[in-house]
């Protein structure tokens, strides 16, 4: 678990609790593992293999691999998914259910705003970097 930057601050015994709950799930290649617009109950962890992240308008933005993760902005804030998740390859994925997030991380106020700050950021970054693609793209564009 030393490979997930998501838990970095979370104790130990907390982490046990959670990694007890992940769930494993197989991908294949061109899976969809989640879609836009969607209800986002639930997190997911990189054990192996890629998968591509697509924003709402289906611009491929990145890929992830092993140790990376996605989904915790919805599950987290509850709100609609905001990217689509494409397997590239073959994946292993650990899923968290929010239930057993909630479950186990919510009656600890202070993990529970260091997660939330947490997720707060990685949405910062994100809008930096669709403000970057935007000011790109109508530099590079003919209207």
């Amino acid at each position: 678990m030393d490979r997930i930057d998501f838990f970095r601050n979370v104790p130990a015994r907390l982490l046990n609790a959670l990694v007890a709950k992940f769930r494993t799930e197989i991908f294949l290649t061109n899976d969809v593992i989640i879609v836009a617009g969607t209800p986002g109950d639930c997190m997911y962890f990189i054990n192996y293999g890629t998968v591509a992240i697509y924003s709402l308008a289906g611009k491929e933005i990145c890929h992830l691999e092993d140790g990376a993760h996605f989904g915790e902005i919805s599950m987290i804030f509850n709100e609609p998914r905001v990217e689509t998740v494409v397997a590239v390859t073959p994946c292993e994925l650990f899923i968290l259910h929010k239930a057993d997030f909630t479950e186990i991380i919510f009656p600890h106020r202070r993990v529970l705003e260091m997660i939330k700050e947490q997720a707060r950021s990685t949405i910062s970054n994100a809008s930096q970097e669709n403000r970057k693609l935007g000011r790109k793209l109508l530099r590079t564009s003919s209207f």
